[in-house]
This record gives C-alpha cells, sequence and structure tokens, in this order.
C-alpha cells in the first residue's frame, strides 16, 4: 500500500464483502496489517479473501480458530462448533531459525536465538499431541495455506477452559 486514504480503503472494502466478514479494520498501515473477523457459519476461505483484493497481495494470512483438537489418520485436525474442520501443521524449527535470522538481518538489536527453536518446537508438539489425545478445546493460532484444504501452521495453541459457576 502506498497512501493510507487511497489503498487502505479499498482493501478494507474489498475485505468486507468476504461472506461472513465483520469489523474489517486496518490495524498497522506500515505493516500492511487488517484484522477482520468471521462468523463461524461462514468459515475461513483464504482464496475468497484473496480474490476481494483485487491488485493487491496477501503476503500472509493469519487465524485464530476455537475448536475440538483430534488426531484422524495420524494428521491433527481441528473442528469448529458449525462443523468446519482444518488440517493442522506444526510450525518446524527450521522455519523458526529462518524467521530468526531474517528479523536480525533487518533489526541488528534482534538477536538470531535460533538454539531456542529446536526447543521450543518439541515443546509445541508434545503440547499439541496431549491436547489432541484427550479430544480438548482450544484456541489455534497460526498462519493459514490452502492447498487442496485450508490448514492452519500451529504458532500457538491454548485449552480453553470451561467456565465454572
Amino acid at each position: 500500500m502506498s497512501c493510507p486514504t487511497g489503498c487502505a480503503p479499498k482493501i478494507a472494502k474489498g475485505l468486507s464483502t468476504v461472506e461472513g466478514a465483520k469489523d474489517v479494520k486496518l490495524e498497522d498501515f506500515d505493516k500492511g496489517l487488517f484484522t477482520m473477523s468471521i462468523d463461524a457459519k461462514s468459515g475461513l476461505k483464504p482464496d475468497a479473501i484473496k480474490k476481494t483484493l483485487g491488485d493487491y497481495k496477501a503476503r500472509k494470512i493469519e487465524a485464530t480458530i476455537t475448536g475440538t483438537i483430534s488426531v484422524k489418520e495420524k494428521a491433527f485436525v481441528l473442528k469448529t462448533a458449525s462443523g468446519a474442520t482444518y488440517g493442522l501443521a506444526l510450525a518446524d524449527a527450521k522455519a523458526c531459525c529462518t524467521d530468526e535470522k531474517a528479523a536480525a538481518k533487518k533489526d541488528p538489536a534482534k538477536k538470531d536465538d535460533c538454539d531456542g527453536c529446536p526447543v521450543a518446537a518439541a515443546a509445541l508438539k508434545a503440547k499439541v499431541e496431549t491436547l489432541a489425545k484427550e479430544n480438548k478445546v482450544v484456541t489455534v493460532t497460526g498462519p493459514v495455506g490452502a492447498c487442496c484444504e485450508v490448514a492452519l501452521t500451529i504458532a500457538a495453541i491454548d485449552e480453553v477452559k470451561k467456565a465454572t459457576n
């Protein structure tokens, strides 16, 4: 985007046409970051989001989705209350280290801390496996990919605790 008064409103208007979209907001012009909510019945459709952008390109789509996590045929699956299912993948240590090195190059004050990545990846994998074995309701956050089906790469996962009265 080159201008906050021309480009940003066009993108926001396009995003607001996505089925089920609401609360479309420009969060950070310099980063080109928009946020929006999508109702559960419509589901997450990355291709529909990209199509509404016209000539603008989305570098990354991230989502936060709540549902029940399980293991199906050795793969992690998240099923929402509305019945939508999403494949889940774990972020690998190589990607983590690539991100850390890129950030360190852009900002020398940031430390290239790849030593912690494999440990963090192993801890995340163990947490996801435990939650999936117990079919827990969780909130998953991460980048969205869409090849054959919509999938989330888990950057963070937290169990949803039931309210007690």
